[in-house]
């Protein structure tokens, strides 16, 4: 933390403009600035509470930082022993200049640093470790092997599907891709796609060889919008791809009546929906199939991995002769069609079947997570909107989601992930809208998706890792309301030009 860098951003010039000092204050994301005379020398501080009471009580941006700054600040002696220093910071005083005999800055004492905190991680200790002994010590290491059939056994009773119709895949992205191929979605067909999701969902449409047709999102859910799904069908039009994103269902109801409407598919995106229920009905078996990622940061882990499930057994026979090379399952060698390599490996799913134990207990952490972080916010709400929860249903929260309100200029989530960071908060940003990147800015979309463009620049998704203490979860709140005072200075300094 006394790098050469930080020393340069925590210092600025007394005749620098407070619109300069109220850039240094976001690059830091310590809350004050030191300011030097013409000899370096240390003469006031500017906190970001200072800031703001120097812009309410009329300065301008164009004005020095002397104007604002307070001369009443602490420093220490650098010849006081780092301990002894160290003794002097505290919740209040945060971060204390060292100097030199005739006052220059030459390093500074930090409140402690917080404990890393990582947007996700994976939960084992169970039975991983034994079910994968078992594969090594059998020699049942690739795609065959006892635990494929058990993990899609134990996910086909979880999701509530008949046995059979739960197919294991490589990753979550093949996963999308099998389902459109054994459903014969392919060239010259439009599959209608939310704005706000992550490439693998066009992506996969794309690599079938049909047209993705993008759509806007609901506001607050971020979910497809059904209005806009009805202003996009045309007579191509043969799927709706509906994201379940972050763990929050789609509406469901509306979207399965224009499928029926319309005679078209539903694949459902439920990438980030383990364990979320419409009802009594898991995510991802209210369409015609539905596919899962098992990536690390997700609610059960198989490293990569993922799954498909079918409504109907006939397609999903067709998946499992296509998921191996198109291989006749009764005739070895005998290739019925074209098919793919999107096997799942039998290590794989000895970790799966051994994440699939305690899918319960993940579960429930991640909805209490989600309750420690509504309860630590709420009075936020005239600032920032926390997701919403339908009684009837069940969100998984992959990933506990905010919304910044448009009172809030500019890119209010990278300055606020940024500041959040420099506290050692991992925090994300939401997905970029898929229109705006060059793969996907010249494909058919309905109108210019605002919803998603606003949820992109104003959301912010929290650390979700079950593991989190009520410990860090207050650390990581206190800090989210310290970022929120920062950007509220920036929202005043706005309001006051």
């Amino acid at each position: 933390m006394d790098s050469p860098e930080l020393l340069s951003n925590l210092l600025i010039d007394e005749t620098t403009e407070l619109r300069d000092v109220l850039r240094a204050l976001d690059q830091t994301g310590l809350r004050i600035v030191f300011v030097t005379d013409a000899s370096s020398r240390l003469v006031g501080a500017i906190s970001d509470g200072d800031m703001r009471r120097g812009l309410l009580a009329g300065h301008g941006l164009d004005e020095p930082a002397s104007a604002v700054m307070n001369k009443n600040f602490i420093t220490l002696p650098e010849s006081l022993p780092e301990s002894e220093a160290r003794a002097h910071v505290s919740d209040r005083i945060t971060v204390i200049p060292i100097v030199d005999g005739v006052g220059r800055a030459q390093r500074f004492v930090l409140e402690k640093d917080p404990e890393f905190i990582p947007a996700a991680e994976p939960l084992l200790g169970g039975n991983e470790i034994s079910y994968v002994v078992d594969c090594l010590s059998s020699g049942w290491i690739s795609s065959q092997g006892a635990y494929v059939a058990a993990f899609e056994n134990a996910f086909a009773k979880l999701t509530g599907v008949p046995v059979g119709q739960a197919i294991t895949v490589s990753n979550g992205t093949v996963a999308l891709q099998l389902a459109l191929a054994a459903l014969d979605v392919g060239p010259g067909d439009e599959v209608i796609v939310p704005d706000l999701t992550f490439a693998a969902t066009l992506n996969a449409v794309l690599h079938v060889g049909a047209s993705p047709v993008i759509v806007d999102v609901d506001p607050i859910q971020l979910t497809m919008d059904p209005t806009a799904v009805r202003a996009a069908i045309t007579s191509r039009t043969r799927a709706i791809m509906p994201v379940h994103l972050y763990g929050q269902m789609s509406d469901m109801g509306k979207l399965g009546e224009i499928a029926r409407e319309h005679g078209l598919l539903v694949i459902e995106d439920a990438a980030e929906a383990l364990g979320s229920r419409l009802g009594s009905r898991h995510a991802g078996t209210l369409g015609d199939a539905g596919t899962f990622s098992f990536f690390a940061n997700k609610l059960i882990t198989t490293g990569e991995g993922g799954m498909v499930v079918f409504s109907d057994p006939e397609v999903a026979a067709r998946a499992r002769v296509l998921r191996d090379h198109g291989m006749d399952t009764k005739k070895r060698y005998w290739h019925l069609e074209a098919g793919f390599n999107f096997r799942l490996t039998n290590l794989q799913a000895a970790i799966g079947l051994a994440q699939l134990e305690k899918v319960d207990e993940l579960l429930a952490a991640k909805i209490r997570l989600a309750g420690s972080y509504t309860e630590r916010l709420a009075d936020l709400s005239e600032l920032i909107i926390l997701p919403e929860v339908d009684p009837n249903n069940v969100h998984s929260f992959w990933n506990f989601v905010v919304l910044f309100r448009d009172i809030f200029a500019g890119d209010v989530a990278d300055q606020m992930l940024r500041f959040m960071r420099a506290r050692k908060i991992d925090s994300r940003r939401l997905f970029y809208p898929m229109h705006v990147m060059p793969p996907y800015a010249n494909l058919r979309r309905i109108g210019d998706c605002p919803n998603s463009v606003s949820a992109s620049r104003t959301g912010v998704a929290f650390p979700a890792s079950p593991k989190l203490t009520e410990k860090q979860i207050d650390d990581i709140c206190k800090t989210f309301r310290s970022g929120i005072e920062m950007l509220n200075v920036k929202r005043l300094s706005a309001i006051g030009r």
